[in-house]
C-alpha cells in the first residue's frame, strides 16, 4: 500500500521564500557534489526537497480548479520577481527576499505554462499549470497549481513541459467544484459520507471495507490502490491536521481523473466546511455538476443539518 504522510500545508506555510537557476538542468552546488556522487544509480538527484521550501499540497483549495484550455484566466507574475503581497494573495507561490537573494531573477519562460510533474507518492505524472519560475544561485525552481485544485513546487528538472503540438491537442477539462458549509461535526459528516452510494462504490472497487466501516478518529488512515491491465487507481483517506481528507487518482485508458473531498470543522460554530472536486468532464460538465449537487444535498440532509 502507498503510504501518504501529509498533504495539508496552510497557505501561510506555502508562501516560502524561494528561487531558481537559469540553467535548464539543476546541477549540484560544489558543496553538494560529493553527496550526489554518493547516491545510488537509481536515486534521483531531485529526491530531496529543494532548500527554498519544497511542498506538494493538492488539498490547498485556496487554489481552485482551472480549465487547462483557459490558461489566459490563470493569474501569474511574469518577467519579474514577485512582491510579498503577490505571493500572499496567490498571484505567485514563492517570495525571495532581495536582500538575501540579490541575484535572484525570474526565469525567462512564458507563463502560465503546462507541464507534467512527478507524483511524489505514486507511480504517475500529473498535469500542472506552472505559474512561477525563478533562478537563484545554481538552482532552478518552479511553482505550480493543479488543474483539479491545490499547488506545489519542484526542481525545474522534475517537470516536463508540453510541446505546442500537445497543448493544441488538449480538450477542455472542466471540473465539478463544490464548497459549502453545513451544521454538523466531522464525525457526522464522515458517517453520512460512508453511507453514500459513492463511498460504497469506492469501498467495493478498492476492496477496502474500512471506507464504510470506520468511525471518525484521530488516527484515520486508509490507503487505496488497485491496478487492472493498463488502468490504475490510487488514493487515501486520512485525518490530516484535524481535517478529513480523501484524494483518489485514476488513470483509465491513459486519461487522468480524480476526486478530492475535504472536511474542516469549526468547533466554536459547530459547522463544517466541505470542499469537493471531481473530474474532469470535458463532454458533460453540466450533467455531472447536477448529479454532484444532488449528492451534496443528500450529504447535508444525512449529516443532520
Amino acid at each position: 500500500m502507498i503510504k501518504i504522510p501529509f498533504l495539508v500545508t496552510p497557505l501561510a506555510l506555502s508562501l516560502i521564500f524561494s528561487a531558481c537557476s537559469q540553467e535548464i538542468k539543476n546541477e549540484p552546488k560544489e558543496t553538494d557534489k560529493k553527496e550526489v556522487e554518493a547516491t545510488t544509480e537509481d536515486e534521483s538527484p531531485y529526491s530531496k526537497a529543494h532548500e527554498y521550501g519544497g511542498w506538494y499540497c493538492p488539498d490547498n483549495f485556496g487554489f481552485e480548479p482551472v480549465d487547462i484550455t483557459k490558461l489566459d484566466q490563470v493569474p501569474v507574475v511574469s518577467g519579474r520577481m514577485p512582491q510579498k503581497w503577490e505571493a500572499q494573495s496567490g498571484l505567485s507561490l514563492m517570495y525571495l527576499d532581495p536582500v538575501k537573494f540579490p541575484q535572484a531573477k525570474a526565469l525567462d519562460i512564458e507563463l502560465p505554462a503546462l507541464a507534467y510533474v512527478d507524483h511524489p507518492y505514486a507511480d504517475m505524472k500529473e498535469l500542472a499549470v506552472i505559474i512561477q519560475a525563478f533562478v537563484a544561485d545554481e538552482d532552478t525552481i518552479v511553482g505550480y497549481r493543479f488543474p483539479n485544485g491545490g499547488n506545489g513546487s519542484a526542481w525545474y528538472g522534475q517537470v516536463d513541459f508540453l510541446s505546442d503540438e500537445e497543448i493544441t491537442g488538449l480538450e477542455p477539462a472542466p471540473f465539478v467544484y463544490e464548497e459549502f458549509t453545513i451544521k454538523a461535526t466531522k464525525k457526522e459528516v464522515w458517517k453520512a459520507f460512508t453511507k453514500s452510494d459513492f463511498a460504497k462504490d469506492l469501498a467495493n472497487q478498492f476492496k477496502e471495507k474500512k471506507m464504510t466501516k470506520s468511525d471518525w478518529y484521530d488516527g484515520l488512515d486508509i490507503n487505496l490502490k488497485y491496478s487492472k491491465e493498463n488502468d490504475m487507481g490510487t488514493g487515501y483517506v486520512a485525518n490530516v491536521w484535524g481535517n478529513l481528507y480523501m484524494h483518489i487518482d485514476y488513470i483509465i485508458d491513459g486519461h487522468h481523473s480524480s476526486y478530492k473531498f475535504m472536511v474542516s470543522e469549526d468547533a466554536e460554530s459547530g459547522e463544517c466546511t466541505i470542499s469537493f472536486v471531481a473530474g474532469p468532464y470535458p463532454d458533460s460538465i453540466e450533467e455531472e455538476t447536477a448529479k454532484w449537487q444532488e449528492w451534496a444535498d443528500k450529504l447535508k440532509d444525512d449529516a443532520g443539518c
